[in-house]
């Protein structure tokens, strides 16, 4: 397994000394809090600043039909306590763009999940997405994803993954998750999805 890994990691750095650098962005967003009233007495009158979000990101395209990517993300704790901003890797993937319409990513990547929900939730400074405030699932998955369009307009698209179901954990148990969305976009403004996950048992003999 080691040599698998070894002759991974050799393949995503060379590309980065052939074809040059790549691009460094990023993305912070807090704000100070104040809570006048709560169930918890304990809570009331707490007040301070925080960081809900912070993203360091590397992007870099090897060729015309692979690019990479690595992001790193860290937020101050979510239920008033004090605590350090501990980042952690949020994305790490290689996408193989294999054709006009359809993409292939090996890693880390975005879940079925919330892939098209935080495209278009506008509030992500102000809160999270229900889907995610609400523990659905992980905007995450660890293995293979596929993502394109079922027809040429790009009104049917899909986006199918397959992998540890633990988000952006490794592998805990002997499952896997399998999940599919399809969604339809009759126009730029409206958008509708539909979305199956079935758990999947593998056992290696």
């Amino acid at each position: 397994m080691r040599y698998v890994s070894g002759l991974l990691l050799a393949c995503l750095l060379w590309p980065a000394v052939v074809f040059g650098q790549g691009r460094i962005s990023g993305l912070a967003f807090g704000d100070f809090y104040y809570i006048a009233s709560h169930h918890d007495e304990a809570l009331k009158d707490q007040n301070g600043f925080w960081f809900r979000r912070i993203y360091f990101t590397y992007d870099h395209d090897l060729g015309d039909d692979f690019a990479f990517r690595l992001r790193l993300e860290m937020n101050s704790p979510g239920n008033f306590t004090a605590g350090d901003a501990v980042p952690f890797v949020k994305d790490a993937y290689l996408r193989w763009r294999f054709s006009d319409r359809h993409e292939l990513y090996l890693g880390i990547s975005p879940s079925a999940l919330f892939n098209l929900i935080e495209s278009v939730w506008g509030y992500r400074p102000v809160e999270k997405a229900p889907s995610d405030l609400q523990r659905l699932g992980s905007s995450r998955e660890f293995g293979v994803a596929l993502r394109g369009e079922l027809t040429g307009d790009g009104v049917v698209r899909y986006h199918a993954t397959f992998g540890n179901g633990e988000g952006t954990r490794s592998e805990g148990y002997r499952g896997k998750k399998l999940a599919l969305a399809l969604q339809f976009f009759p126009n730029e403004a409206s958008w509708w999805r539909d979305m199956w996950i079935m758990p999947v048992r593998l056992r290696m003999p």
